[in-house]
């Protein structure tokens, strides 16, 4: 606890000094500034501190700059945040993501921090990759994800969303039940992501309280107050990985993701081995990790397993959220459809 203090101390301190220095300099803003600015923290309660809440504020500064854009024409297609004394510019308009995305990667690179703090986490993929590394991994991962391979995909979304709908069904005829929808469609998007990705049914929809469901969904949120810390802490030898508490659920993750690619590996030697055909309708050979595996072997381009795990890793976070937010849109339309 005292090192948590401490470490919030240091984010504060440091935040202010920032905010000092800012206006002693009178460092102008670069893009429109989003409503809601505190002194000090700048936008961070807007993200209720949590890498949950990210998407959400995200998406509400985008609309404001985009609605700004169209009213008066006074945006670029991005603004600009500050979160706890840490400015970034975002890009809130597809065009202007293009223009980025064509100067990746020896032109425009991430933020080297923000980097630092996902690779930290063991999601050592394509988000956080540079160079070389960037060039192999994205061909790799976004061959997985093309338009064919994505309708492998639907029939795992839909068997998630009507295994959602039969349990909110049970506890409706159930006296006392109470609904846990942010909780439930959280677990369901989860479910959705691991049977994508490796295949697997973790079943978090009805054990929600399993180590490895708390493991993950503690383990988001470290990524972003590492994302936002003064200082790459977590590189301190020995200690570094639990002053935040985080470490735990990270090695814990990393060792479930290591064993589902282990046992995928020794299964596909071993077909290999016996020259048997794969197949077309075995729902293991429609995961991202078969997909990805293909690839490696036809490219003649191979990943690390710590790659592999970290893409997956990557993966299961972003769609994870990315499922997460599209669930409560279909729920929100269902609702005022019924309702309306």
């Amino acid at each position: 606890m005292t090192l948590v203090l401490l470490a919030l101390l240091v984010v504060v301190v440091r935040s202010v000094l920032r905010q000092l220095f800012a206006l002693y300099s009178n460092q102008p803003w670069h893009a429109q500034m989003p409503s809601g600015w505190w002194p000090i923290i700048g936008h961070f309660h807007h993200t209720q501190g949590t890498i949950a809440g990210m998407p959400a504020a995200m998406t509400r500064w985008a609309n404001e700059c985009n609605t700004s854009c169209k009213n008066n024409n006074s945006s670029n297609g991005c603004f600009e945040v500050d979160l706890m004394g840490r400015r970034m510019i975002v890009v809130a308009r597809e065009d202007r993501a293009l223009e980025l995305f064509a100067g990746r990667p020896h032109k425009v690179i991430r933020n080297r921090h923000l980097a630092a703090a996902v690779n930290s986490t063991g999601a050592k993929g394509v988000f956080a990759a540079e160079g070389v590394q960037w060039q192999q991994e994205r061909k790799l991962v976004a061959a997985t994800m093309n338009k064919w391979h994505m309708q492998d995909y639907v029939p795992v979304l839909v068997e998630t969303a009507v295994a959602l709908v039969d349990k909110w069904t049970e506890d409706a005829n159930d006296e006392g039940i109470l609904y846990t929808v942010k909780k439930d469609v959280g677990s369901a998007a989860a479910d959705s992501v691991a049977k994508i990705f490796v295949g697997v049914d973790l079943d978090f929809l009805h054990n929600p309280n399993s180590s490895l469901a708390v493991n993950i969904f503690r383990g988001f949120n470290g990524v972003w107050l590492r994302a936002i810390a003064p200082a790459q802490y977590w590189k301190i030898p020995y200690i570094g990985q639990d002053l935040d508490g985080f470490g735990k659920y990270y090695r814990y993750g990393q060792s479930k993701l290591n064993a589902f690619v282990e046992t995928f590996e020794v299964q596909r030697a071993a077909d290999q081995r016996k020259h048997t055909k794969e197949d077309e309708n075995d729902p293991k050979s429609k995961t991202f990790l078969a997909k990805l595996y293909d690839h490696m072997e036809r490219e003649k381009s191979r990943l690390t397993r710590e790659r592999v795990v970290g893409n997956i890793f990557t993966a299961f976070a972003a769609g994870a959220l990315s499922l997460l937010r599209f669930c409560y849109s279909c729920l929100s339309y269902v609702l005022y459809s019924t309702f309306d």
